[in-house]
């Protein structure tokens, strides 16, 4: 997964989509991760191959998080190099799967 410790910062790792479906509390994590709309500050969303990160900037744009911003290729770059083809940092997962 991305590292952003460069940057001071830590990725929150909530997704939009679940096993169920959507994530009825996804713009709910941004605000626990210390977001507020109309605060202006620049979020970053990446998945596996960049697909379902596309919707969630998306959502955040529309509900007045950021600017949002897609990492269009994803973590793994299916369709270019990505951001492990990019070679920025990337740290080991620790969660669950």
């Amino acid at each position: 997964m991305p590292d952003l410790t460069s940057l001071h910062r830590d990725a929150v790792l909530d997704p939009l989509q679940t096993f169920q479906g959507p994530n009825p509390d996804f713009l709910e994590a941004l605000t626990r991760a210390g977001l507020t709309p109309g605060d202006n500050r620049t979020v970053l969303f990446v998945c596996k191959s960049g697909g379902r990160s596309i919707a969630a900037a998306q959502l955040a744009t529309s509900a007045g998080f950021g600017p949002a911003y897609n990492v269009l290729e994803g973590v793994e770059g299916h369709a270019g190099p990505g951001w492990a083809g990019q070679g920025l940092p990337l740290r080991a997962w620790e969660g669950e799967r």
